[in-house]
């Protein structure tokens, strides 16, 4: 029982939320979940962007501007891993994170978290996702 108890707590899967920002900005409300779909916080989980459907390598375009945590303590980046494109990030204590994407091209990546080796795809932006 002890077993089944810890797999339950373990981070299962990502939710994501996706709101225009100000201008070219998409923020992207990420809550990590345990397999009851309750919040799992505070979790180490690695972030990119990505061009395929299935979260499959790093995008080809950069970003414009900032991709990282948004500003006023809505999670942690911990480490940039490829600038704009890959970051080690951490969730509040109540397994939240708000991404935030600045791109004048209003790129339609794919957002992705990889959570113990297996990605999956979170959020697919479109123009509409970004601020006027």
């Amino acid at each position: 029982m002890d077993v089944e108890w810890r797999q339950m707590e373990q981070p299962a899967y990502v939710t994501a939320v996706v709101t225009p920002g100000a201008s070219t900005v998409c923020e992207i409300a990420l809550t990590v979940r345990n397999s009851n779909a309750a919040p799992r916080g505070p979790t180490m989980f690695y972030l990119f962007l990505s061009d395929s459907p299935i979260g499959a390598a790093l995008t080809a375009v950069t970003a414009s501007g900032a991709v990282n945590v948004k500003a006023g303590g809505f999670g942690s980046d911990i480490l940039a891993l490829f600038s704009k494109k890959a970051i080690l990030a951490q969730t509040l204590g109540n397994g939240t994170y708000v991404l935030s994407i600045t791109d004048a091209a209003k790129s339609p990546f794919k957002v992705c978290v990889q959570l113990d080796g297996v990605a999956q795809v979170v959020a697919t932006l479109a123009t509409a996702s970004y601020g006027p």
